[in-house]
């Protein structure tokens, strides 16, 4: 049981290395951007026994300086890289980077917060 443990650990620290190179690359080309992020969770309806699963993202309309990406013009350079080097990821591995019910952001120095949402 241990080593499975071990591997899965190690996925997703692999998967949140990778999120991190593509952050920088982001952060490199746009100087003025300070902090961008992502909510992620999925949605159960039904019974115990019927339940479904409806997995939500806002990689295409990310959070970025702080400001939740609702409220934001998608139709800016930083917004579009932000969301492309998002997407270069199946929403699967970053479920499995972050985790479920997650608030995502990550700073210019490539730290990075997980808030839970719920």
């Amino acid at each position: 049981m241990g080593n499975i443990q071990n591997s899965k650990s190690e996925i997703k620290e692999q998967i949140t290395n990778l999120v991190l190179k593509q952050a920088k690359q982001v952060f490199d080309k746009h100087q003025e951007l300070t902090s961008f992020g992502w909510n992620q969770f999925t949605s159960k309806c039904g019974s115990s026994h019927t339940k479904k699963y409806s997995v939500y993202h806002t990689i295409n309309t990310p959070n970025i300086n702080g400001n939740y990406g609702s409220m934001l013009d998608h139709n800016t350079d930083i917004s579009r890289d932000v969301s492309d080097a998002l997407k270069q990821f199946d929403i699967e591995h970053l479920f499995i980077g972050f985790g479920d019910d997650s608030d995502i952001c990550i700073y210019r120095d490539l730290t990075y917060e997980v808030s839970n949402i719920l």
